[in-house]
């Protein structure tokens, strides 16, 4: 490593490098200074505190969510569910392929990160990673656009669509890599900024092009990567500025000095110890990897054979209603990871197992609560996502809606393994959980006369409802077993913080059709999607003061206390 190297990176990445690339907990801080530093900015103060940057990332999520919801209402309206359902589909393919060549090194990239945050030439080995990623993703869309490989993977899908998905769907893994970059990094708070500001730029433009009458997909697609593509570039720039401080300052002869950009080369034993390095913490993942994208593949492959693209469109809106259930859960698993990173890094498992027991509860609770209501509002959520074309799809986007309540689970267990470095372990389980699923599937889409139940869409989303909660469920129990969990206390949770929800909202609808004029769907003599809107709305404010009642008499279904609740009435109090 040359001396220019040497000076970004870390005393744990050269001792890795000596011994093959595979770092040892060893390397890694033990005392009081160097556990303060392995948390803190590189060459700054410590990051903002969890609770700072949560309140970002939700904030960023609540702005995002009008360019989410335009954007799902826009587009079944204007493609009609067959069109609907194969842009989803090819989008959705693509972004399995992105996820497969991600290969895991982007969740090693972020928890080595995280443990190692001084070290500038991890990120410019993993933009090599990427730039690799790229030419493959562009290299099967070529493929895919020859006519006897296009009639057999993209069925229905017009040939320009392709390479345009293909992009799309590096784009968007791209802006997650950069995000996780910052959140690994303390930088949440900059880049959220900077996300907020972009997402309602493209809402208003995205809205422009409505009303003017020129969005068409092709102008669609243009106006996507220009969103993406600029907040990929400001999320670069805020991971220049975090390595700021490392920068050198070199003379130029006359006295002055001036920065110079971190180098992007690498020698090639530096390269080799990274490859190394990240190929011990991914390989154990390969078969995950793989088993895990062609049953994904495979899922929408069926659907798209046995039951075409209406079904696909019906699946398709189904799964949007469960994202928009998990945008505000989606705000917390990253920042939880990195912290279970870093308790990791110092061996503490009594704080890894505080974080997830006092945090699970809580992600649990706000994904329940908007969950059981979207899935008894199901027949308010279709007509604002697709109109009455996608009528049919109700039960479907009933079931979906609760997809999210164990998707934040799934995703916090998951965390645990990543950030102690229990790749094989993770590995055997989604193997055999993600074999269990096809099998689930072929016997719910095939048709009747093959022996299967033919279920369509309806069918596909009941695998995914019940495979989720079964296997989140079995991978806490796995986590309990090395991290201290009370896991009888949080298997009972769940039961009781989704009973009550699910009851509440079915009270709120009942309020809806005893009080037509006031709660029902044309409330005040407001009618179509006006008046629905404002009746979902008052449903969900009624629904939402039950929540916060029983929530207030049983703190410990929101994942908190009395004593909590009643220091933050305290601080509110002072602050007025």
């Amino acid at each position: 490593m040359s001396e220019r190297q040497k000076k970004y990176s870390c005393p744990a990445s050269a001792d890795a490098e000596q011994r093959g690339g595979a770092v040892s907990e060893n390397a890694e801080p033990h005392d009081k200074n160097h556990a303060e530093n392995a948390s803190s900015l590189p060459g700054s103060a410590a990051p903002p505190s969890l609770a700072r940057r949560y309140s970002f990332k939700l904030i960023s999520n609540i702005f995002g969510i009008p360019l989410f919801l335009v954007m799902e209402a826009v587009l079944p309206r204007a493609l009609g569910p067959a069109g609907y359902g194969a842009f989803s589909y090819a989008t959705g393919i693509f972004q399995y392929l992105t996820n497969f060549l991600d290969f895991g090194t982007s969740t090693c990239l972020f928890t080595t990160l995280a443990k190692r945050q001084n070290e500038w030439p991890l990120l410019a080995f993993f933009l090599r990673v990427s730039l690799l990623i790229l030419v493959l993703c562009l290299l099967f869309a070529g493929l895919c656009m020859l006519p006897p490989l296009a009639a057999r993977f993209m069925p229905g899908v017009p040939a320009w669509v392709i390479p345009f998905a293909a992009l799309w769907a590096f784009a968007t893994w791209g802006v997650r890599v950069l995000r996780g970059v910052n959140d690994a990094l303390g930088q949440t708070v900059q880049s959220e900024k900077a996300r907020t500001i972009a997402g309602v730029a493209a809402c208003i433009a995205l809205l422009a092009l409505h009303f003017v009458g020129v969005l068409s997909l092709p102008v669609l697609f243009v106006h996507q990567l220009a969103y993406l593509g600029g907040m990929i570039l400001a999320f670069k720039i805020i991971v220049l500025e975090g390595f700021q401080d490392k920068w050198a300052e070199t003379g130029d002869g006359g006295g002055q000095k001036r920065k110079m950009l971190p180098s992007l080369s690498l020698e090639r034993e530096q390269s080799r110890a990274y490859v190394r390095e990240f190929a011990a913490y991914s390989l154990p993942l390969f078969i995950q990897l793989v088993v895990v994208t062609l049953t994904l593949m495979a899922d929408r492959w069926l659907l798209q054979v046995f039951d075409g693209n209406v079904e696909q469109g019906y699946f398709s809106i189904s799964q949007k209603v469960g994202m928009a259930c998990f945008l505000f859960v989606a705000a917390m698993t990253p920042l939880l990871t990195r912290e279970l990173a870093v308790a990791h890094g110092r061996n503490d498992f009594a704080e890894m197992g505080r974080l997830f027991s006092k945090f699970a509860p809580m992600l649990y609770a706000v994904a329940a609560y908007f969950s059981a209501f979207a899935c008894l509002e199901a027949a308010a959520m279709v007509d604002f996502f697709g109109g009455e074309e996608f009528a049919a799809a109700l039960l479907t986007v009933q079931i979906m809606a609760l997809y999210p309540i164990h998707q934040g689970y799934g995703q916090l267990t998951q965390a645990v393994y990543y950030a102690s470095a229990q790749t094989r372990a993770l590995s055997k389980i989604t193997v055999i959980s993600s074999l269990s699923g096809l099998l689930a599937s072929l016997l719910l889409l095939i048709p009747k006369e093959y022996g299967g139940l033919a279920m369509g869409a309806e069918g596909l989303a009941l695998k995914m409802v019940g495979i989720q909660f079964l296997v989140a469920n079995f991978m806490l129990f796995m986590c309990s077993r090395f991290i201290p969990l009370p896991l009888g206390r949080l298997l009972l949770h769940q039961f009781v913080c989704l009973g009550l929800f699910l009851f509440l909202a079915w009270a709120a609808g009942l309020a809806g059709e005893l009080l037509p004029g006031t709660l029902g769907s044309q409330p005040f003599g407001l009618k179509g999607l006006p008046g629905k809107i404002v009746g979902f709305c008052l449903r969900g404010l009624l629904y939402s003061m039950g929540v916060g009642i029983v929530c207030m008499l049983c703190p410990w279904l929101a994942g908190t206390s009395h004593q909590e609740l009643l220091g933050l009435w305290r601080r509110f109090k002072g602050r007025r």
